[in-house]
């Protein structure tokens, strides 16, 4: 059994000194667990979550643990840092696979993707709507990394953190075909899912680290986290990964970055979103 733990991110609103970024950017991160690596996490996050609740807070909420709220308004920020720094080397020591998948509004025109106007709905996914295209893209991420990796005819289970739906509710989800237990997702709250936790410090992290590159200026709090980033390693098959020096322009890398991907889009084809997301489920399961 592959079981698929999913948390969004992003941090509407926020400037960015990128031409590429727009404030409406939504980001899904996905985090791929076997039966070893689920088990394995299953037991780390039973022991955190014990000591964890032992002095106040009830779950790891790493947006919370960076700044110093809600449940963790009162812990110290080298205690904050400390549990940061050990999730990181928890990934890095046990290499599980992250997939991450960004949208915007404007991406859809620097895609190609023809969707003004468009209501159109494919398993409840409203495929207008940037944010959902996005999770699609995202799953589609991951039933290609399973097939390349021989393990598409394992059974699958997606849990995705509540918002989106309601945790407790289930949504159809046909792109895998019968390997999706019951062909549904699962929507979860994190309190009540642990591995979500898990999820939301990949979710966390890798968010950080956009915003990070997209600003010329840091803080050292911001440089402390981008270490931590680093030492992580995160084993993320889609994510290009480049050596930086401390000065490094990384606005300009940045937007270099996109500006090529982009420019290998402007040969694809012009689809309707209809057309762009039934190409994904036409493909063999």
């Amino acid at each position: 059994m592959i079981r698929i733990f999913i948390d969004d991110t992003g941090s509407p609103g926020t400037v960015s000194e990128s031409i590429y970024d727009s404030k409406d950017a939504k980001t899904w991160v996905a985090l791929v667990l076997n039966d070893s690596d689920y088990n394995d996490a299953c037991c780390e996050m039973t022991e955190l979550l014990k000591d964890l609740t032992q002095t106040g807070p009830k779950e790891f909420h790493f947006s919370d643990i960076l700044q110093g709220q809600g449940d963790f308004k009162s812990m110290e920020l080298g205690e904050r840092l400390a549990i940061i720094h050990y999730f990181a080397d928890y990934f890095r020591n046990k290499n599980f696979p992250v997939f991450v998948q960004t949208f915007t509004s404007k991406d859809y025109e620097r895609n190609r993707i023809i969707a003004e106007g468009k209501n159109f709905r494919k398993d409840n996914f409203k495929v207008s709507d940037n944010g959902d295209l996005a999770l699609i893209c995202l799953l589609v991420q991951i039933k290609t990394y399973l097939a390349e990796h021989r393990l598409d005819n394992e059974g699958l289970e997606i849990i995705i953190d509540s918002g989106r739906q309601k945790g407790g509710t289930v949504q159809k989800c046909t792109l895998f075909g019968s390997r999706l237990k019951n062909e549904l997702i699962k929507y979860e709250k994190s309190h009540d899912e642990p591995m979500l936790q898990l999820a939301d410090f990949a979710a966390f992290m890798m968010n950080k680290q956009r915003l990070f590159l997209s600003k010329s200026n840091n803080t050292d709090l911001e440089k402390t986290i981008r270490e931590y980033f680093t030492y992580a390693q995160f084993n993320a098959p889609n994510m290009v990964k480049i050596p930086l020096k401390s000065d490094a322009d990384t606005v300009a890398i940045y937007d270099t970055l996109f500006r090529n991907k982009y420019k290998q889009s402007e040969n694809l084809p012009r689809l309707s979103v209809e057309d762009f997301v039934e190409s994904f489920y036409n493909a063999r399961n």
